[in-house]
């Protein structure tokens, strides 16, 4: 009960249906969560998701961060955290991701995804793991710990991973 009830205030609307994951067709990532998120946030993960291809990023670490951006900030660009310290989609913060940037920066979602998708690329373990099939709850832990750096790592870990159990069921075919 506890896990679906953080589900819905993460996602600000309910599951009413499974969403099948996609095969070998056109399919975004955003289309298979589209039911759960506002249009504000489906645009946003939109975002996410053409930057991380821009960067020839799998399917499953960019769902990997879409989780970890609904879990930092709802998918709102506008989020702020730890008393101003935190901006941001990824809550990118000024002695760390986002050092040296305007609040106004770290507000945007493209530069907020591109910052955050260039430590993706930096990340041999994230990459490693998802080259060996790691799933996309694996990946979501592992982005948590590699690219998010949160304080409570374990707490973080285990609940974005269930959270990224209930999105993404099953991993996501990256047909390239």
């Amino acid at each position: 009960m506890f896990l679906f009830l953080l589900v819905s205030c993460l996602l600000e609307g309910k599951k009413e249906d499974v969403v099948p994951m996609a095969t070998c067709d056109n399919d975004t990532i955003v289309d298979q969560i589209a039911q759960d998120l506002s249009l504000s946030q489906r645009d946003t993960a939109s975002i996410i998701e053409e930057d991380f291809n821009s960067l020839q990023i799998p399917r499953n670490i960019t769902a990997a961060a879409i989780v970890n951006a609904i879990s930092e900030s709802k998918l709102k660009s506008e989020a702020i955290g730890d008393h101003g310290a935190s901006v941001g989609l990824f809550q990118l913060n000024k002695k760390g991701l986002g050092k040296r940037m305007s609040i106004e920066h770290r507000q945007d979602p493209h530069i907020n995804a591109m910052v955050v998708g260039v430590q993706v690329l930096k990340s041999p373990r994230l990459l490693e793991s998802e080259s060996a099939g790691a799933t996309i709850p694996e990946l979501t832990a592992i982005f948590s710990d590699e690219i998010m750096r949160p304080k409570n790592k374990e707490e973080n870990r285990i609940s974005r991973a269930r959270l990224a159990k209930v999105i993404f069921p099953e991993d996501i075919i990256d047909c390239n």
